[in-house]
C-alpha cells in the first residue's frame, strides 16, 4: 500500500476506533514516512502529472512551480518531483515579440542605440533581452507573445486540472480556491508596472536594514517601461549557486549567507513587505563585494499583525508547545474553524514528541518541514497568498543558502529575528490579552453550576449573610481594570485580579 493510500485510509480509521488506537497508527505511519515500497507508486504518479505538465506548455509548467511549494495543496512525493521543473522556455521568435515591444514603446532602432534579438532567457511568463540605451547597458523584460490570451483560453483547463488533481491526492480542501489564486497571481506577475513599483518600494526596505553588504537593486527606466515592457540597469554577476567561481574570486560564502538569510526574513517580518522568488537565477554576487537581487514580479505583504503571529508561532515551535501553536494557526486563520482542533493538538504533540531531545535552534529547517508536511496535507490548512509566498520563500531560501554554507542554519536567524523584535515581550502580552477572556470564562462557568454540585459538601443549615462590601471591591478591580486594558497590561492584570476576586466572592456568598 502507498503512502497515500496509508493516509488517505486513515480518515476512515478515525470514524471507527478510539483516537488512542488512531495516534498510535498515526506515530507508525510518520516512523515509516519517506521509506520504500510505501512512496513508490506515489512518486511514479507524481513523475506522470509532471510530464504530462511539460507537453502542456508554459502555463502549466508555471502551476508545476507553484504547486511545488504548495505542501498544503499535494503531498511530498509531488513536491519533490515537481520541484525539478524549471521555468525555463525556449525563446520563441523575435519577430512577435519586435511586434510587441514597438506597440508599447516605439521603434526599437529609434529607442535603443543596440539591441541582441537573441535573448538572455525565457520563462513562461516573460522573456529577458540585452540592449544599451542612452549608452547604458539595460536588460528588457518584455511579456512572451499572447500570454495573457494563452491564460485565458487555458483558465478551464486549470480548472479541469486542478480537478485531475484532486484525484491523483485526494485532497479537496485547499484546492477548492488555489485555481482562482494561480490565474489571479498571474495578471500580477504580468503587470510590470506593479513590478516596477515594488522594485522601488524593496529597494528603499532594503537600505534600511543596515545590512554588512551592499544589495544592488536594479534601476528602471520608467520613461520606456509600460505594463508589458520593463527597462531595468544590466548587472553583471556570478550566480549564487556557483559556488566554486564565487570562492574563487574570493568571496565569504557563509557571511553571503547569512546576510542573504537575513535580508529576506528582516524583510518579511520586519518591514512587511518582501521578495518571495530567492531561486538562484534572481540572486548573485559581483566583483565589487556586493549582492545583486533582481526580479521583482513575484513580492507580497504581510500586515504588522500577522508578522507578530508568525513570530510567536516560531516560538512556540521551537518550545515544541503544541496547543499554543495550533491556537496561532487557527488565529491567522490557516486551519478551518469547523476542524476538530483537540485531535490536531494530539496529532501535533505525537510529533513534537519524535522531536523531543533536539534543540530546534539547531535542526535543519527541511527537517522541520518534512515533519510539518506530515500534517499540513492531510489536515484542514488553508494558506492564504501571501503565506503560500512566504513559506515558499522561506524553503528556497533555506536551500540556497544551504548551497552557500552546509553549516548554515535557518532557524537561528529566526531567533536573533525575534530578540529584535522583542518576540517575547510581544507573546506576554498577547497572553495576558487572552487572559480577561478565558477568566470571564471561568467564572461564568463556575456560577453556572448546578446547585447540586456547588452545594454538595455544604451542611443545609449553615447559611451565610450576602458579603456585599466583597462584591463593591470586586467590581472597582473589574471597573478599574476595564478602563486601563486599552492601553497598559497594568490594566490587564488588574481585570485579571477583579475577576479572580469576583469569583472568590462569589463563592463565599453561596
Amino acid at each position: 500500500m502507498t503512502l497515500l493510500g496509508r493516509i488517505q485510509g486513515i480518515g476512515i480509521a478515525v470514524k471507527y476506533y478510539p483516537r488512542a488506537r488512531y495516534l498510535r497508527y498515526y506515530q507508525r505511519v510518520l516512523e515509516r514516512t519517506g521509506k520504500p515500497p510505501e512512496r513508490q507508486r506515489s512518486v511514479r504518479e507524481a513523475i506522470k502529472l509532471r510530464d504530462a505538465m511539460i507537453k502542456s506548455g508554459p502555463l502549466f509548467i508555471k502551476l508545476g512551480q507553484v504547486l511545488s511549494s504548495r505542501r498544503d495543496v499535494v503531498p511530498e512525493e509531488y513536491v519533490q518531483v515537481l520541484t525539478e521543473l524549471q521555468d525555463s522556455v525556449p525563446m520563441p521568435p523575435f519577430e512577435p515579440v519586435r511586434t510587441l515591444i514597438e506597440e508599447e514603446i516605439g521603434n526599437i532602432k529609434e529607442v535603443f542605440d543596440e539591441f541582441d534579438e537573441t535573448g538572455i532567457s525565457g520563462a513562461s511568463l516573460g522573456l529577458v533581452y540585452k540592449a544599451k540605451y542612452k549608452g547604458n547597458d539595460v536588460a528588457v523584460k518584455v511579456n512572451r507573445p499572447n500570454i495573457r490570451e494563452t491564460i485565458r483560453k487555458d483558465k478551464e483547463k486549470v480548472t479541469a486540472f486542478v480537478a485531475l488533481l484532486e484525484r491523483f491526492t485526494g485532497k479537496t480542501f485547499s484546492l477548492s480556491a488555489f485555481a482562482e489564486q494561480f490565474l489571479s497571481s498571474l495578471e500580477l506577475e504580468l503587470d510590470y508596472k506593479r513590478e516596477a513599483e515594488s522594485i522601488g518600494i524593496i529597494a528603499d526596505k532594503i537600505s534600511e536594514l543596515d545590512l554588512e553588504l551592499e544589495v544592488m537593486v536594479p534601476k528602471v527606466y520608467k520613461d520606456i517601461s509600460t505594463s508589458k515592457v520593463l527597462v531595468m540597469e544590466y548587472m553583471d554577476f556570478i550566480k549564487i549557486t556557483d559556488v566554486d567561481e564565487l570562492r574563487s574570486n574570493g568571496a565569504n560564502l557563509a557571511k553571503i549567507a547569512r546576510i542573504i538569510d537575513e535580508m529576506f526574513l528582516r524583510l518579511a517580518l520586519r518591514e512587511g513587505r518582501f521578495h518571495a522568488d530567492p531561486h538562484p537565477g534572481n540572486l548573485g554576487w559581483n566583483k565589487g563585494n556586493k549582492i545583486v537581487l533582481l526580479d521583482y514580479g513575484m513580492t507580497s505583504e504581510l500586515p504588522e499583525n500577522m508578522r507578530d503571529k508568525l513570530l510567536t508561532g516560531y516560538y512556540y515551535l521551537s518550545t515544541l508547545d503544541a496547543r499554543h501553536l495550533l491556537s496561532v494557526l487557527v488565529d491567522i486563520d490557516l486551519v478551518d474553524p469547523l476542524a476538530d482542533k483537540v485531535f490536531m493538538e494530539q496529532v501535533l504533540t505525537t510529533i513534537f514528541r519524535d522531536l523531543e531531545g533536539k534543540e530546534i535552534s539547531k535542526m535543519e529547517y527541511q527537517e522541520l518541514v518534512h515533519k510539518a508536511n506530515t500534517v499540513l496535507f492531510r489536515f484542514p490548512f488553508r494558506l492564504p497568498y501571501n503565506l503560500a509566498l512566504f513559506a515558499r520563500m522561506s524553503v528556497i531560501l533555506d536551500g540556497v543558502c544551504k548551497t552557500l554554507d552546509k553549516d548554515f542554519n535557518f532557524i537561528s536567524v529566526v531567533a536573533e529575528i525575534m530578540k529584535e523584535e522583542k518576540a517575547a515581550f510581544k507573546i506576554l502580552k498577547r497572553r495576558l490579552l487572552d487572559l480577561p477572556q478565558r477568566i470571564q470564562k471561568v467564572v461564568s462557568d463556575y456560577i453556572s453550576l448546578p446547585d447540586l454540585i456547588k452545594n454538595a459538601n455544604r451542611p443545609k443549615e449553615v447559611k451565610k449573610r450576602p458579603n456585599y462590601s466583597s462584591a463593591i471591591i470586586a467590581s472597582g478591580f473589574l471597573i478599574s481594570g476595564a478602563i486601563l486594558i486599552t492601553s497598559t497590561i497594568y490594566g490587564i492584570i488588574l481585570f485579571a485580579g477583579g475577576a479572580i476576586f469576583a469569583a472568590l466572592s462569589f463563592r463565599a456568598n453561596l
